[in-house]
């Protein structure tokens, strides 16, 4: 059983009264891991110097470019 059956075994089983609170936690933890992955980006934000960043920018726009023949 994987562990998103496991827990939807779990929700069936919490009397209806409860089930408010629990997805009231769901959501809570939803919203933790959004906030997490936004505070990781804005921590990451302008670690990059100009120089490297222009580096990236080029070698960046060499992965746009398809060749059919490599695939």
């Amino acid at each position: 059983m994987s562990i998103l059956e496991t827990a939807m075994e779990e929700l069936k089983a919490i009397p209806p009264h409860k089930l408010p609170q629990a997805v009231s936690y769901l959501h809570s933890l939803r919203e933790l891991s959004q906030a997490e992955r936004v505070a990781a980006l804005e921590a990451s934000g302008g670690c990059l110097s100009p120089e490297e960043a222009d580096e990236m920018e080029h070698a960046l726009a060499d992965c746009r470019r398809i060749d059919a023949n490599e695939w």
